[in-house]
């Protein structure tokens, strides 16, 4: 990547709990509904944008009308899970737009409570996570992490 390119997008990490997290600030189109949302960029994650139940109760609850849009699973899709859980997640097709870019991509919403298998007997505490920007997504950008600057950079 040459040093004279710029990019479409740049943001600054987040800082939180004295971690540094890369987040987007994305635009997602649910039906006729645009809600913005803030994304951790994930260039190991498969899904497009992943959600918790939760937070999508909350959506609804904020955004009159708010729809998800086209379900493209009949049977939960198996998530693994930090704490080692195996967790059943639903499947929307939705376009979201990052600095007037716009792609189709997956949104999966993962029920916690949902859970297929346990790998252990365990039960972690559900913690406030971010959504995810992944590779479905990210894989037709450019995107440098600007760790010292503390920044993201998404180029075209």
């Amino acid at each position: 990547m040459s040093e004279d390119r710029k990019p479409f997008c740049e943001e600054e990490y987040l800082d939180c709990d004295r971690k540094r997290y890369p987040i987007l600030n994305v635009l997602c189109r649910f039906w006729e509904k645009e809600v913005p949302l803030r994304a951790l960029a994930d260039t190991g994650c498969d899904s497009g944008i992943v959600l918790l139940k939760e937070e999508v109760q909350i959506l609804k609850e904020k955004i009159v009308g708010f729809a998800l849009g086209e379900k493209i699973n009949d049977e939960p899709i198996e998530i693994s899970v930090a704490d080692g859980h195996i967790v059943g997640a639903d499947a929307y097709l939705v376009i979201i737009e990052l600095g007037g870019e716009q792609r189709e991509v997956d949104l999966l919403v993962v029920d916690s409570d949902n859970i297929i298998r346990k790998e252990t007997e365990e039960k972690k505490e559900k913690e406030d996570i971010f959504p995810l920007v992944g590779r479905n997504f990210l894989n037709h950008f450019d995107v440098l992490f600007k760790g010292k600057e503390k920044k993201l950079a998404v180029f075209k």
